[in-house]
């Protein structure tokens, strides 16, 4: 029988090649589990998830400190006057501030220490980069990156752990200054025992929720469970079939995401919330991946059936904010980022509707939503320079300076302390502050330097499985595929080959071309950060 690559599996996926693999090449990106302190307090118990790295890692608390750890044997002395090199990826207005930070910095630190910035457009290009600066043994001292590009510079250039600079008395957090980073996002970079690097940005992807549409449609309550979404879904469905436009009659309910193009944080927001984890504790040679599992079908049953009720559709465009805007969908996928911008489309549309964000409701009450996002992380240079390095970062993450970041972005905060100075910024971005409200519910992605690409046959796939030649039965076969791209993904088609098993080749059926969304439209929002696919 014929041996497939992990890029033919993927192309089954999308039937013959219709769907290409995908580059990431944006910024906003979604292992974790829900806060449990946050969860906690709101009376909500917290899932309990696996550890999802390579290796099993470390999953202390926050305030876990290494006793042994000896100390940084670096005195202030040395530190004078040491230059560092920071790259970043943000541009427009969130790539000022950074500069801004960056310059204030330097003005204001005790040991004159100089940190030059340098904007690399994205994280792409930030990456693409940072390998040839590592192979010309020129690297920066920090850097900014997805934990899946952190371990693939880990490869390359050993990266500074950071537990010993947390753990030092002179140096370090405290616990306190520990415990207040939430706990998804602080355990994201703790990876077999060592901690690679520090949270800088969060975003997460969302439901947008009409809430005014709603209550004329008879629901005071947003959904909470998956059975309720699907009648408000079905019941917007059944007001546009009911009104005077027959052009509407297959619009309302949900609108999922672009013809040709899904966010993968979409279906892996779903699955989480039906109780389902996309890795495994894998032996040596194993993949971690477990896609093809009971939770992960029913969720995607579940979306398939809305589809096939009428009750969800995909736009033209991947670009959802102006459908949902002119009530063409109840819900609609949105990253909390673009928060300000879909209130800027409801106001160019006329619209006083009141919204809010909710996470993927769930079977068994507990609600899921993904996040994602870069961390800071410190390369290997001399003890002095990664000290240097070390300052600027704590500096950048102290709770009024990360503040002025989150503003910047319209991200969740990565600190509970850095709320008490928004408050206006809570109160003028109503959307947003329920956004981190919901923050008991986050989860992570994957610890996994595979992830870079298995994110993206998780988009195809979703893609799949909304095409109008799909159909419910196939849901398993479809997870399946996903399996074993996975596989071949994360270990190489060689090693995955034992996996494998002979499958019958899907019939193509031809796609239809994406809209290109209107420049004028976003000309407003040049410094916003994308979201994790092409799509915000």
């Amino acid at each position: 029988m014929p041996k497939f690559t992990a890029l033919k599996r993927l192309l089954l996926i999308c039937l013959a090649g219709l769907l290409a693999f995908q580059t990431a090449c944006t910024t906003d990106l979604p292992p974790g589990q829900p806060s449990a302190t946050a969860a906690q307090q709101s009376g909500t118990p917290a899932r309990t998830a696996t550890a999802l790295s390579e290796t099993p890692a470390s999953t202390g608390t926050p305030a876990e400190i290494t006793p042994t750890t000896p100390p940084i044997n670096v005195s202030a002395d040395r530190l004078r006057g040491q230059v560092i090199r920071f790259w970043f990826p943000w541009t427009g207005s969130t790539g000022d501030l950074v500069k801004k930070l960056v310059e204030e910095f330097n003005l204001n630190n005790e040991w004159k220490i100089v940190v030059t910035p340098v904007q690399q457009g994205s994280l792409d290009e930030l990456s693409a980069n940072l390998a040839a600066a590592i192979q010309a043994g020129k690297p920066p001292e920090l850097a900014v990156g997805y934990l899946h590009q952190a371990l693939e510079w880990e490869q390359q250039h050993a990266l500074v752990d950071l537990t010993p600079y947390l753990s030092d008395p002179q140096w370090g957090l405290t616990i306190y200054e520990q415990a207040d980073f939430y706990l998804p996002f602080w355990e994201h970079t703790l990876v077999v025992g060592r901690r690679l690097g520090l949270p800088a940005m969060r975003s997460g992807m969302f439901l947008y929720y009409n809430r005014t549409w709603a209550k004329e449609l008879g629901f005071d309550d947003p959904p909470t469970t998956p059975e309720q979404f699907h009648q408000q879904a079905c019941a917007a469905h059944q007001a546009m079939r009911l009104d005077d436009s027959p052009q509407n009659d297959g619009l309302g309910g949900w609108i999922i995401g672009g013809q040709d193009q899904i966010n993968y944080a979409i279906p892996l927001g779903w699955i989480f919330a039906f109780g389902g984890q996309v890795v495994k504790a894998a032996g040596e040679g194993e993949s971690p991946y477990q896609f093809a599992a009971p939770e992960s079908a029913e969720a995607l049953s579940f979306l398939r059936q809305l589809y096939d009720d009428g009750c969800a559709w995909l736009a033209e465009s991947p670009y959802l904010e102006e459908p949902f805007a002119n009530r063409l969908g109840l819900f609609a996928s949105g990253s909390v980022m673009n928060a300000l911008y879909q209130s800027e489309m409801l106001s160019r549309a006329g619209s006083q509707d009141e919204w809010t964000l909710l996470p993927f409701p769930s079977p068994d009450g507990q609600p899921a939503f993904d996040t994602y996002g870069p961390a800071y992380v410190l390369l290997s240079s001399s003890p002095e320079r990664q000290l240097a390095a070390w300052i600027f970062t704590r500096w950048l993450l102290a709770p009024e300076n990360h503040a002025r970041f989150v503003q910047a972005t319209g991200s969740l905060p990565v600190r509970q302390s850095s709320l008490e100075y928004i408050k206006p910024y809570r109160e003028y971005n109503p959307q947003w502050a329920a956004a981190v409200d919901l923050l008991p519910y986050a989860w992570g992605e994957p610890a996994l330097r595979s992830w870079a690409t298995v994110r993206w046959a998780l988009g195809d796939a979703s893609v799949q499985l909304f095409r109008s030649y799909y159909s419910l039965d196939r849901v398993p076969e479809l997870l399946e595929y996903l399996d074993l791209t996975a596989a071949e993904l994360h270990q190489g088609p060689e090693q995955a080959d034992a996996l494998n098993q002979p499958v019958a080749t899907p019939t193509a059926t031809p796609t239809a071309t994406p809209t290109a969304r209107a420049t004028s439209t976003r000309a407003s929002t040049a410094a916003r950060t994308p979201s994790p696919s092409p799509t915000p």
